[in-house]
């Protein structure tokens, strides 16, 4: 799909490159930006990777990248846990605190830190709140919950019927939050910027 808009877009000036960011030898001081839209978060290695980004960088460099918040600051997800607390008595693991995932940098203090070690300045972090569409129709929210995969170790070997219940509660949960627009809730995230 990227080779597919680039050239739609008629971009002659893009090079699409499937690289690992913690290991791969980017030549030193070559970029004058690195963006990352909701990707930073799944580093094995964070520091490394974000020690890698900065010697890519060159001097005066910018890092701007969004990453979600704690995941109660989510509606998304609080409906979810709702869902799943009303069918299994229990929520999903999303894993120890800073483990990769969608809510590695949820701590923006140890986020901070592992910037400036990895050799950032003026890092500041932006709490953004924003309406983010889950889903067409509610059954489509309710399939992108189930289809994550905190949903899937959540609900193995689980009987059918207890994972029926937990989708009828995250209908019910996503119910007031559809309209036109599909099912539209509040989601928190980071707006990251920092300089090398």
């Amino acid at each position: 799909p990227a080779r597919e808009r680039i050239a739609a877009a008629g971009a002659d000036n893009v090079e699409l490159l499937h690289a690992d960011a913690q290991a791969y030898a980017f030549e030193t001081g070559s970029f004058d930006a690195v963006i990352s839209r909701f990707g930073m978060m799944f580093f094995e290695n964070p520091q490394a990777a974000f020690t890698n980004l900065a010697r890519a960088l060159r001097a005066g460099g910018r890092l701007i990248f969004v990453c979600p918040q704690d995941p109660l600051k989510n509606q998304w997800v609080v409906v979810a846990f709702g869902a799943a607390v009303a069918a299994l008595g229990r929520a999903p693991d999303l894993g120890a605190p800073g483990a990769p995932g969608p809510f590695a940098f949820a701590d923006g203090d140890r986020l901070t830190q592992l910037l400036i070690g990895a050799g950032f300045r003026d890092v500041r972090l932006e709490s953004l709140t924003r309406p983010v569409c889950i889903g067409r129709t509610i059954s489509d929210a309710v399939g992108f919950i189930l289809s994550l995969p905190e949903s899937n170790q959540l609900f193995a070997g689980v009987p059918q019927d207890t994972v029926d219940a937990a989708a009828a509660a995250l209908h019910a949960g996503f119910a007031p939050y559809a309209g036109q627009q599909g099912v539209v809730v509040d989601a928190t995230a980071w707006l990251v910027t920092a300089h090398r």
